[in-house]
This record gives structure tokens, C-alpha cells and sequence, in this order.
């Protein structure tokens, strides 16, 4: 297997060959503190997220440092004390920096919420002792990662090269899935009896920890009088809105805001944060176009990543239907008049994770 080295007194040998030939492989030797690069998430430009650790379960040698690159979403890298409860996505525990640049097993370590902007989408620790130890993202309860250290200088089973090979494989193979459920999705509409036309899309979409952060379809040609419905197909619990006008700083933007009809300008309207089935609750919100114009939308949590969209209204005319387009394909901007800053990010990316459990919590002692 490429990547990997045979051990010294193996070397030139026919026992050597015979390894290589059957696909067997022996540990790397230690050759001092190692610096070892992992995956936090994965993504790609469409909007694809996988919340998983890339890879999953590690061995590297006391010394050697880790660094994770987080990709697709905000997440955390989150080392509990012993006896320690892991704090829930809304506690500020889950979302501040803990600890140190070490861990040693003894102490709460996280490394805060950490975004996929570049710049800021890594974080790196240090492991001095040997022991096993399991990490989390607390913003995505059952994204679960280990690191096994050994003693100084013992051979690795196996080195980078073969760790990004793996992680580059699953990755991919988790995108592959998320279109395949993106594909699943297909906007329909339907005529109403005063003639007007309904359009069902969806605001997000995703199933088993894989989400797809963006509308299908994001740009629809409707005429005045047509309603919008998006439903939330992500059974995975990420939250999304569908919102227009001028965000709100704080917390008033994750509530429904406006009535169920538009005819544009800067005022807030949005469905609020909303989840898709099988979680209990509101699963879609529709809306009524007033007013010809060209309007653009956006999740408040995910307009960062690119969830964005526009709804272009023509008058009334007698000329046909127009049906959904299929392109998901976002329009350029962001949708929202103003840039989010990193802080603000960090709020959104908690305040995500945090009505996904808090609604499950309450579904669950109902």
C-alpha cells in the first residue's frame, strides 16, 4: 500500500515482498513528535456538509500534535474531563474556548466554535501523555472522533499519507451521497382554484448527519398572486429559514417575522428557524407574492455557506405556466444586506445545533 514503510529489518528481504504482495503492512517507525492533519467536517461549493470527523479514530505517539481542519459547517473540537457531562449545544460552555494548547486527559479542552472561513477553520492541540481519549463537536451530538496515544517513539500503524487517503475517500463518498439526496428532492407545483399556482421547494435537504445547505431550487420565475411553499427535508435536525428583507442583529432573526404575503421592501419577513421531519413541529411555510420585482432570500443560519435564493415576480399575464427551473445553482451575494462577522457566525452556527435539541428535548419528555 503506498504510503506506507516497511520496517528496517524487513527491508530488501523476500518476507518483505511477500508483506507488500499480500496487502500487509507493517507499522511506520517513530521518527521523533509527529504534526498530524485531520478533517472537521467536510463539504463542498454546492452545499454539501457532512458532520463527521475525518478520521475517525487516530493513533499517533505522546508529543505529537493534531490539527483539524473544520469544513461544511461550524463545529467544535471538544476533549471532556474525566466524569465530565458534555454540554448541551446552547450551554456557553459548547461555545467558548477551553483550556489549553495541550491535553493531557485531565482537564475540559474545546476549541470553541470554530468556522469554515479561511483564516480561521483550524485548530490544533498537543497530546503529552499517553491514554485513549474521545472528542466531540458539541454543536453536532453523535459527531464522535478518538485519538489513542502510545508511548513516545512507538511505531505508527499508520502515517499521514495514508490517514488523508482514507479520510479523502470517505469524504468523497459522503459528498457522493449528499447530492444523491439532493436529487431525491424534486420541485413540484400546483394550480389553485382561482388560477394562481402554488411551488413546493425545499429549504434544505439531508438524512444521517449529511445536509444539504442550500434552497432547491433557488431561482423561480413565478407571477404575481403565485405562492412559494419551502419544506425542510433534512431528517438529520439542521434548522433553516427562509427569510427576505434586512436581518435583525441577535436573537429576533431566528423567529418568524412578517405575514403570509410579500410585496417587498427592506422590513424583515421570515418563517423563522423551522425542522424537517421526523422532528415534531412546523415542517414548512409558505408565502404569497403581492407584488411584481426581483426578491432575493436567505437562511439566516447558512447565507454564509452560500444558502441563498431569489423568487422573481412577473405581472399577471395569460402567457402559461411557468414551471420550476431545477438548477440550484445560488445567485451571487449572500442574500441579506449586511456581511456577518465572525462572531456573529459562531452565535448562528450555536443557535443551529441549539433549537435542533432543544425541540427534540421537549418532544421527548412530552
Amino acid at each position: 500500500m503506498a504510503g506506507h514503510r516497511i520496517r528496517r529489518v524487513l527491508a530488501g528481504s523476500g518476507v518483505a515482498a511477500l508483506i507488500v504482495g499480500l496487502g500487509v503492512v507493517a507499522p511506520a517507525a517513530a521518527a521523533g513528535p509527529q504534526a498530524w492533519n485531520l478533517d472537521a467536517g467536510a463539504g463542498d461549493a454546492t452545499g454539501v456538509s457532512a458532520a463527521k470527523f475525518y478520521t475517525p479514530a487516530l493513533t499517533i505517539d505522546a508529543g505529537d500534535s493534531v490539527t483539524w481542519k473544520v469544513a461544511g459547517n461550524a463545529h467544535t473540537i471538544a476533549f471532556l474531563a474525566p466524569g465530565q457531562t458534555q454540554p448541551a449545544p446552547e450551554d456557553p460552555a459548547a461555545q467558548a474556548p477551553a483550556g489549553g494548547t495541550s491535553f493531557d486527559g485531565t482537564t475540559f479542552t474545546n476549541s470553541g466554535i470554530v468556522v469554515p472561513v479561511p483564516g480561521h477553520d483550524t485548530y490544533s492541540l498537543t497530546f503529552p501523555t499517553a491514554g485513549s481519549y474521545t472528542y466531540h463537536c458539541l454543536l453536532h451530538p453523535g459527531m464522535i472522533g478518538s485519538l489513542t496515544v502510545n508511548a513516545a517513539g512507538t511505531a505508527y500503524p499508520l502515517d499521514q499519507t495514508a490517514v488523508t487517503a482514507a479520510a479523502q475517500t470517505a469524504e468523497a463518498a459522503d459528498i457522493a451521497t449528499g447530492h444523491q439526496l439532493e436529487a431525491s428532492f424534486t420541485p413540484t407545483s400546483t394550480t389553485n382554484a382561482d388560477g394562481t399556482k402554488t411551488y413546493q421547494l425545499a429549504a434544505g435537504a439531508g438524512a444521517n448527519g449529511i445536509s444539504i445547505l442550500r434552497f432547491i431550487t433557488s431561482s423561480l420565475k413565478i407571477q404575481v398572486g403565485d405562492s412559494v411553499t419551502w419544506t425542510n427535508v433534512d431528517s438529520s435536525g439542521e434548522p433553516h429559514s427562509v427569510s427576505f428583507g434586512t436581518e435583525p442583529q441577535g436573537p429576533a432573526s431566528f423567529g418568524p417575522a412578517g405575514g403570509s404575503s410579500y410585496a417587498g421592501g427592506s422590513a424583515f419577513v421570515s418563517s423563522g428557524l423551522f425542522l424537517g421531519a421526523p422532528i415534531p413541529g412546523t415542517h414548512s411555510y409558505t408565502l404569497k407574492f403581492a407584488k411584481a420585482g426581483s426578491y432575493k432570500y436567505y437562511c439566516v443560519l447558512h447565507d454564509v455557506v452560500g444558502m441563498v435564493g431569489s423568487v422573481n415576480v412577473a405581472a399577471k399575464s395569460s402567457g402559461g405556466d411557468q414551471p420550476p427551473p431545477t438548477s440550484t445553482v445560488a445567485p451571487a451575494g449572500n442574500g441579506s444586506d449586511r456581511e456577518p462577522s465572525l462572531p456573529l457566525i459562531g452565535a448562528i452556527a450555536l443557535a443551529s445545533l441549539a433549537v435542533g435539541l432543544l425541540v427534540r428535548r421537549r418532544f421527548a419528555a412530552a
